[in-house]
């Protein structure tokens, strides 16, 4: 078994295109599965094996809307015990498709899985996914910096330290629209969460117990994204509240 397995969550949100989540889900799993490091899935049946349609892991896929009964399988699957060196995937695609309802039925599932259950939920955007589950998740972030990144507005929020005069004279200029704060919130996520493991593997709690605490408020601030008009007021109660 790989030494770093013990990092992997039992509930983990993994936000970015398609094409990539589903390749970080891949790459997680080849961590329960697989002992070779060097291994591709060219060179290794079992990773061959992640790639296509792996025995121990059961991917979810919803046309629309996600309903009851499309989760019914998780619900008995997740009641057999598991050997105890043994790791079952359920893999949730389209996350932000989940209904209220759907979220509901997974909730005590997700907090507290059996021993050996993990899941992995796969989205395009965290705000679009219910919150219930998102808080319940470690959040991994896989989207490609976009242009906002260069953005000197967007560094205020990630650093430690930053001039509040110097934030709020290119906040008068260099605010993102409306449109634009999704994808700026998760930019900044992506940043935070990357920070996080980063200390934690560098064991510096500190350092590690502050990017969690920044993360934890862009989550929670995502929840309530500004009216419209309202962008610089959002932005500068934010970024007096990370302090």
């Amino acid at each position: 078994m790989k030494k770093h397995l013990s990092f992997l969550a039992p509930a983990t949100l993994i936000i970015g295109t398609p094409e990539s989540t589903k390749e970080r889900a891949h790459r997680l799993m080849q961590q329960a599965f697989c002992t070779n490091e060097a291994c591709t899935p060219e060179s290794c049946s079992n990773c061959k094996n992640i790639q296509i349609a792996h025995h121990q892991a059961l991917w979810i896929l919803p046309e629309k809307k996600y309903t009851l009964d499309i989760l019914d399988p998780i619900s008995h699957k997740i009641n057999f015990t598991l050997d105890s060196n043994a790791h079952f995937f359920f893999v949730l695609e389209k996350a932000d498709f989940l209904t209220p309802a759907c979220a509901n039925s997974l909730l005590k599932m997700v907090e507290e899985p059996p021993h050996g259950y993990h899941f992995l939920f796969l989205a395009t955007q965290a705000q679009l996914v219910i919150p219930t589950i998102r808080s319940r998740c470690h959040s991994i972030y896989t989207n490609q910096e976009t242009r906002v990144a260069s953005s000197g507005f967007l560094r205020h929020f990630m650093g430690a330290t930053s001039s509040a005069v110097l934030f709020l004279k290119e906040l008068q200029t260099e605010c993102p629209e409306d449109y634009e704060t999704p994808e700026c919130l998760d930019l900044l996520m992506k940043h935070w969460s990357e920070q996080h493991i980063a200390h934690l593997l560098a064991h510096e709690p500190s350092e590690a117990t502050h990017a969690q605490k920044i993360l934890t408020l862009l989550q929670k601030t995502a929840q309530r994204p500004p009216m419209p008009g309202s962008s610089k007021i959002f932005w500068r109660d934010l970024f007096l509240r990370k302090g």
